[in-house]
């Protein structure tokens, strides 16, 4: 039976249809074919594998504070503006303005939100992050006449949303900076006085109704079922001296180091040796960055936002090499890193208040703007009447999308050129004010690609 069933594969073969690389699919399956990943690091390497065989895209997901609604959070799918391609990183030598496509789609309606979270819930001043693929939300909830501190989890793969344990009585929600370290989110707060925080995930059982934590006993958590629980923790607190708040934070290649400036000096922290509990100076010099940088293996080096010497505006690409840690047992000084800067500013859409910058690997990121619309000059209009964004029915703001690549050119300087036009959306009853605003950064929407 099994020999003439064998003898009868190329039939059953012909039956399979084939996507473009060549690669057999069945009915119904969704192929997903990606160039060659250049990753330096195992966290880089894992995420480009499983880009190669996950049957699932990722998204772009973006927190909206919108009045009388509360927190959207919406679900963007910018496959469509970038296919992909390696020819959209290579060949990239030539100006970016001989890039830069001819037409913009015209804008477009936002999708329905997946998840809305109304202000008596998570309060006006809530905090988004992401750790892998949850969101974590942490807010202020009103309990009667007073206001107790809360965090969410919402898992983007399953739509579940948990209310976890809440934040440290230490926690502040005044602007911070956070940084995803393998399935820990660290989180440190606006001044020295907010001692730096992390979240992560643990072990639960439940046991007679509520749970206990129950770490060692494997009998008893294959008999009650295994739950996993999002906890804070205090993460060591950076020495004194060098500076106020953080200004910057990037997370080593290696996975596990985490290198935080604050004013002059830099500092590094192995969070796999949580025992030891202590950061290590690295050096009087700071990471040109503001905010959050990533590693991307495409370009070998760290890349965000950051300062032009000749300018000093914060609103352009940065690039920074990251430091050697090989046989850097105990941690010592480090060298200053050489880094470069984009002599463009950061924007594919004219008059930005506020941006976000994404890493989506080999060289591709992602830009989020939001632009309030200018009001239309219209002859004859009374100063009472509102006559803002006529053209665009009333919406208030702009969300622009855009998905670009970044390379060091020829001369090493650092180059970037948009792999697809940009998007727009029409954003309705945006709470944020943003008009005045100087610095395009320091509230940029929330956003995320999971």
């Amino acid at each position: 039976m099994w020999r003439s069933f064998l003898a009868r594969s190329q039939p059953l073969l012909s039956h399979i249809r084939r996507g473009p690389s060549g690669r057999s699919a069945a009915a119904g399956d969704t192929l997903v074919t990606h160039p060659r990943a250049y990753a330096s690091s195992a966290g880089e390497a894992d995420a480009a594998n499983s880009l190669r065989t996950s049957t699932k895209r990722r998204h772009l997901y973006v927190v909206l504070d919108e009045m009388k609604t509360g927190h959207s959070i919406y679900r963007l799918d910018v496959d469509d503006l970038d296919g992909g391609d390696e020819d959209a990183v290579t060949g990239m030598d030539s100006p970016r303005r001989e890039c830069v496509p001819q037409q913009t789609p015209p804008p477009c309606q936002l999708p329905e939100p997946v998840l809305r979270l109304g202000y008596t819930l998570v309060g006006s001043w809530a905090h988004f992050s992401a750790v892998g693929g949850k969101i974590i939300v942490t807010g202020s909830t009103r309990r009667g006449d007073y206001h107790e501190e809360i965090t969410l989890v919402y898992d983007t793969k399953t739509a579940r949303l948990d209310m976890e344990q809440p934040p440290p009585a230490s926690f502040t929600h005044r602007s911070c900076h956070v940084a995803a370290v393998g399935n820990k989110l660290y989180r440190f707060g606006g001044g020295s006085v907010c001692p730096p925080h992390y979240l992560s995930e643990q072990q639960v059982v439940e046991l007679h109704g509520g749970y206990e934590s129950h770490n060692d006993d494997r009998t008893m958590l294959r008999m009650r079922g295994q739950i996993m629980e999002w906890t804070w923790k205090d993460a060591p607190s950076l020495p004194a001296g060098g500076g106020g708040h953080v200004q910057s934070c990037a997370v080593h290649p290696d996975g596990r180091t985490l290198f935080v400036s604050r004013g002059p000096a830099t500092f590094s922290l192995d969070t796999e040796q949580q025992w030891a509990g202590e950061w290590a100076r690295r050096g009087d010099w700071a990471m040109p960055f503001h905010g959050r940088a990533y590693y991307d293996g495409h370009l070998d080096a760290w890349v965000g936002i950051g300062y032009r010497n000749d300018t000093q505006d914060l609103n352009y690409l940065c690039s920074c090499e990251v430091p050697n840690l090989a046989g850097d047992q105990p941690p010592e000084p480090l060298p200053t890193p050489e880094w470069r800067v984009c002599k463009e500013e950061l924007t594919f859409l004219k008059g930005a208040s506020s941006c976000a910058l994404l890493h989506t690997g080999r060289g591709r990121f992602c830009l989020v703007e939001a632009r309030p619309v200018v009001p239309l000059a219209e002859a004859g209009a009374k100063d009472s009447q509102c006559n803002r964004c006529t053209m665009y029915n009333g919406n208030d703001h702009l969300l622009h999308v855009t998905m670009f690549c970044a390379k060091h050119g020829r001369d090493g300087e650092l180059v970037m050129a948009p792999c697809r036009p940009g998007r727009s959306y029409l954003v309705p009853r945006y709470a944020e004010d943003a008009d005045g605003e100087d610095d395009p950064v320091e509230n940029p929407p929330a956003a995320f690609w999971i």
